[in-house]
């Protein structure tokens, strides 16, 4: 899987959030991606190959060291997909350790 960092290196909010998803999970550009955090970005490519093989890229939207971000942004992904929490499009949210963490799109 290729890890690619997006050009901002600010943690996104908001708009910006859904702004900067958008650019690379357009429906005309891919058919599937999921959105997640975690605190170590090696080892969620890892569980993707395992867990999810048809995934080929994963993009770093953004880091921070902050875990009030990184939850604000953990229940801003809740909320925009609270309609339908089992969305596909929904991946593993919530960081898995200490920090930096990272907002990403893995993208098939």
């Amino acid at each position: 899987m290729l890890i690619r960092q997006d050009p901002k290196p600010a943690w996104p909010t908001g708009l910006d959030l859904r702004r900067r998803i958008a650019i690379h999970a357009r429906p005309d550009h891919r058919a599937d991606f999921r959105v997640g955090l975690t605190a170590d970005v090696d080892g969620r490519v890892e569980l993707y190959h395992r867990l999810a093989p048809g995934f080929t890229e994963l993009v770093v939207l953004g880091q921070t060291t902050s875990e009030t971000q990184m939850r604000e942004t953990e229940r801003d992904l809740r909320q925009w997909y609270r309609d339908d929490f089992d969305s596909p499009h929904f991946g593993v949210v919530g960081a898995d350790g200490p920090p930096p963490y990272y907002l990403y799109v893995a993208l098939r």
